[in-house]
């Protein structure tokens, strides 16, 4: 079924340019590429910005204004002001918003039903791991970071032991990539040998390869952050700083490789020739042009800064800047049949992924058209669902931000019914499609790293996809439940200035929002009841299918079993955080709902014969919750900033269920 998505385009639109007196749509049949991404300015639309020494505020493209020239809205490349403010530049956007205060003591237990509802916020409880500026000048001495090996061995100095996984050659550091990334981000072609092999190098020679591609650079930034093997307790403080200083080394030397490669794009004039020669470097991978690893490597890197820096300005920037790179490559009209085609299809499609995740991540609208007919690169084998099911949740997260505004504006809500039936069958449609899929497939062979990827991918549309019908049925479901600031999508960017901290000062100027949206009035085309079983149907089913996503397997085990692998007393990490928010948004509602029943199960200790058992929902929610903590414990073992969330979420498990 096709969406018409004019309306969510135009009311996306008007919350962006309430300043100006008409609002321009983008026109599908538009050919010029500018007009396809949100302006940053005027100028050029794709320029190349200087290299930066500050990891957290590196760009690669910024758009060029004048002191005379408005800027308009749009995400905000940190200039040098902003690099000289820690404070802005190190601790991510400002998520929170100003406290409900005349709504504070609406409802019983407003305070810990605004708790519940940070949950699945934008930061969602992130922890900003921003290094201070002061620390970080005295980190590079030049333009290129200092060698991340050197960091090591100035820790082993001391300590003789494996401290951290580094590799002593590009086939290493790709094997790395197919048993820790591969497997949740199969951006990469099939490896070219096999089996893979995890290789570390040894503690008595940690210097002797050091990496020249930015894919090589940025998958060991993320490699770097999963214990060594040989570590026993990977939790220690020490370990922990040496992890997250390699890991910042590997990501700053890939920012600067990729600031190299694509230098000759800010050629006056235009540049002319090949990419592929201009750069001059042997591809880290047989089929993947050498040209494509520093989009690659940022579409990666967006998900360093979000799973361990805890930054979610930099993560959208990031990913957004890698979807524009991929634009002035042309991957997103790439129809040619050759030996790179797998790689250019991969690379698009999930570079375009990640920027619509990103842009749901943090609630705010995508800078592109996500259904831009000149989009036309064809689906590897197996991908549509994938990608039509990201479509869906991005469309459910604008939904979302839409009815808040709607509700906070008291604005004309008669669109919500049309649309949000439409949403519900393009939504229910997609699953089916998924169920299909799912019963015609064999099951993962655990040796095959394609396998075991195509598995795990098919698992990624359907949760996805339950995830999106939580967030188009949650205000339905919750009618009830106070609404805070705190809830994703209740941030709205500044009309006049995209700068992060004027979003604040904007919230305050709107009309108060009811205490609730029965307060508000209304009329959903479906009942509190249905949408709140939708949700915990919803919420389990994703939950399910993250308890039976693969776990890395770096020690080729055959083991049908899906049981995590162990090294010393702890599990293999999962080393791309890309599912967090949608486990997140099921935590909240099953927290939620189980908030709900606690007072008829305490209450009423026997139900009559034939009424739903309450308690054995409570006890299934609860189960199903402690699945959510132990899948953000797992990842959390890797990712500093991801400890935030599962310390937040067993914190409200405990407290929900300590109290029966």
């Amino acid at each position: 079924m096709t969406i018409t998505t004019k309306p969510i385009e135009t009311r996306r639109r008007r919350r962006l340019d309430r300043d100006l007196e008409e609002i321009s749509t983008q026109s599908g049949d538009n050919a010029g590429r500018g007009g396809r991404f949100r302006s940053y300015g005027s100028g050029p639309k794709l320029c190349f910005g200087p290299f930066v020494r500050n990891p957290s505020s590196v760009y690669i493209f910024r758009a060029k204004t004048t002191a005379s020239t408005p800027e308009t809205p749009g995400p905000r490349i940190l200039d040098a002001k902003a690099m000289s403010d820690p404070q802005s530049a190190h601790h991510g956007p400002s998520t929170k918003g100003p406290s409900s205060a005349g709504t504070a003591s609406t409802l019983h237990g407003n305070e810990w039903m605004q708790k519940l509802a940070r949950l699945c916020g934008p930061s969602a409880t992130l922890r900003n791991v921003g290094t201070p500026m002061a620390e970080i000048e005295s980190m590079f001495d030049s333009v290129f970071p200092r060698n991340p090996v050197e960091t090591l061995r100035d820790f082993q100095s001391a300590q003789p032991v494996n401290a951290v996984q580094l590799y002593g050659s590009n086939e290493d550091i790709l094997d790395a990539y197919y048993i820790f990334i591969h497997p949740y981000y199969p951006i990469l072609p099939p490896p070219d040998r096999l089996p893979v092999i995890h290789n570390p190098a040894g503690v008595d020679h940690p210097d002797r390869f050091k990496p020249a591609s930015p894919l090589a650079l940025a998958i060991s930034a993320m490699v770097a952050l999963v214990p060594h093997k040989d570590v026993k307790n990977p939790a220690r403080p020490e370990h922990v700083k040496i992890r997250r200083e390699v890991a910042l080394r590997f990501a700053e030397a890939a920012y600067a490789a990729i600031a190299k490669d694509y230098q000759p794009l800010r050629t006056p004039g235009g540049f002319e020739g090949s990419l592929r020669d201009s750069i001059g470097r042997p591809p880290f991978h047989s089929k993947l042009p050498v040209c494509l690893e520093g989009v690659i490597a940022l579409s990666i890197l967006c998900f360093y800064e979000y799973g361990q820096q805890g930054n979610l300005d930099n993560t959208a920037r990031l990913a957004n800047e890698a979807l524009e790179m991929a634009f002035m490559l042309g991957l997103h009209e790439s129809l040619e049949e050759n030996e790179y085609a797998l790689a250019r299809r991969r690379s698009w499609w999930f570079v375009y992924m990640a920027a619509s995740h990103m842009a749901t991540v943090t609630g705010t609208p995508a800078p592109f058209d996500v259904y831009d007919p000149s989009f036309v690169t064809p689906y590897p084998k197996g991908w549509r669902l994938r990608v039509e099911a990201q479509q869906a949740l991005y469309e459910a997260g604008i939904f979302a931000v839409e009815l808040d505004e709607t509700i906070r504006r008291r604005e004309d809500a008669s669109w919500i019914q049309k649309r949000m039936t439409e949403l519900d069958t393009q939504i229910t449609s997609l699953l089916f499609e998924c169920r299909d899929t799912l019963s015609a497939s064999q099951g993962p062979q655990p040796n095959c790293v394609e396998s075991v990827a195509s598995s795990a991918l098919r698992s990624y549309a359907e949760i996805k996809l339950h995830s999106a019908r939580i967030k188009l049925h949650r205000y339905c479901a919750f009618q009830d439940v106070p609404m805070f600031s705190e809830q994703p999508g209740l941030h709205p960017i500044s009309p006049t200035n995209g700068n992060i901290g004027s979003s604040a000062s904007c919230v305050r100027t709107l009309p108060q929002r009811p205490a609730s949206i029965q307060e508000f009035g209304i009329q959903f085309p479906f009942s509190a009841h249905t949408s709140s079983v939708i949700c915990v149907h919803a919420a389990i089913n994703l939950v399910t299918l993250l308890d039976s996503l693969p776990f890395p397997n770096p020690t080729n085990d055959v083991s049908p079993t899906n049981l995590p692998y162990i090294f010393q007393n702890y599990e293999v990490p999962r080393a791309m955080p890309t599912l967090i928010s949608c486990a997140m948004q099921a935590g909240y509602t099953m927290l939620t709902l189980s908030c709900k029943a606690r007072p008829f199960v305490t209450k009423v200790p026997e139900l009559e014969a034939g009424d739903f058992p309450l308690a054995g929902l409570r006890n299934e929610l609860e189960q199903s919750l402690r699945v959510v903590a132990k899948f953000l414990a797992n990842h959390a073992i890797a990712f500093e900033a991801i400890q935030g969330m599962r310390d937040e979420m067993m914190e409200a498990i405990e407290r929900e269920f300590g109290q029966v």
